[in-house]
């Protein structure tokens, strides 16, 4: 009788170790990556369908009414060349990022551009230049797919004439003509498929594109 109660004393005591040895186990901190550990950095170029340049005319002064005839927007003519965007995005958390977007687009204007029959322009290209401040949500995010909406505002440099060349022709000039607008876009709905790497979709309403696709790289 004492072997055995020796033994199953001696068997307690191991499984109370045991026990003893998995709850420490078990509480040891979880070292695998923290939720707050996330890409901050995203670097992305895209091409847009449809720019959307030009929504209102200049205004009532002499100095812009000039210009009113070479917005497409308001001309009622799309803009076929698209429009090619570089961003930059700082996320500051999982779902908030700030950016940044430079766009390019080149419109054929419709008519010989006339004013006043003294200032006349020798080239019926116009090129686009938008830089613009935006800012992101993302309110859908796993680790390789995200859902996003964003708004951006800023300025665009109107530039009347090729700017590899010097068609542009205002009141003797030989250099391309430049003027500065207001410039908005509206993201609606974005979506991220990929990781690190990964392809992006967008359906919006502005100067970036009515339907942009692209590709973007985050990195810490």
């Amino acid at each position: 009788m004492d072997n055995i109660r020796k033994s199953i004393l001696a068997a307690l005591i191991l499984l109370a170790l045991n026990g003893a040895v998995s709850a420490q186990t078990d509480s040891t901190p979880y070292k695998g990556p923290k939720t707050s550990e996330y890409p901050r950095h995203e670097l992305g170029v895209s091409y847009g369908l449809f720019p959307i340049i030009g929504i209102a005319p200049f205004g009532r002064y002499r100095t812009f009414t000039e210009f009113n005839d070479l917005c497409p927007f308001y001309e009622g003519q799309p803009v076929w060349s698209g429009s090619v965007n570089l961003q930059y995005h700082y996320h500051f958390n999982k779902h908030n990022a700030l950016d940044l977007d430079v766009s390019w687009a080149m419109y054929k204007h419709q008519k010989m551009v006339a004013v006043e029959n003294k200032y006349r322009y020798g080239s019926p290209y116009l090129n686009f230049l938008s830089v613009m401040l935006g800012y992101s949500v993302h309110y859908y995010t796993t680790e390789k797919v995200s859902l996003y909406s964003s708004v951006y505002a800023g300025g665009t440099i109107y530039c009347i004439g090729t700017l590899w060349t010097n068609y542009g022709n205002y009141e003797g000039g030989e250099s391309p003509v430049m003027t500065l607008k207001g410039a908005l876009h509206v993201n609606i709905m974005g979506i991220r498929v990929g990781k690190n790497n990964a392809a992006t979709f967008e359906l919006g309403f502005g100067t970036q594109g009515v339907l942009k696709f692209g590709y973007s790289y985050q990195f810490k």
